[in-house]
């Protein structure tokens, strides 16, 4: 595996990177990994932020979605 990756904007790279080197469930992991963090931090922000709330909403669904297409590999 390479380099962790640096930046928040690196990680989709990354996750297509792994997908084409046929690693799905490394793409799984850390997609899974950068939602439960995204979702975390919108979380803690969201008193002091209201928009905050919704991106850990989407969050929560992108998690979800993440977890059942890798049930259904």
């Amino acid at each position: 595996m390479h380099d962790k990756p640096q930046t928040l904007g690196d990680i989709p790279y990354r996750i297509d990177e792994l997908l084409f080197e046929r690693h799905p469930q490394d793409a799984a992991r850390l997609a899974l990994a950068t939602t439960d963090w995204l979702r975390s931090a919108a979380r803690r922000a969201a008193p002091s932020s209201p928009g905050t709330g919704e991106t850990g909403d989407l969050m929560d669904h992108l998690h979800q979605d993440i977890s059942e297409a890798g049930a259904a590999a």
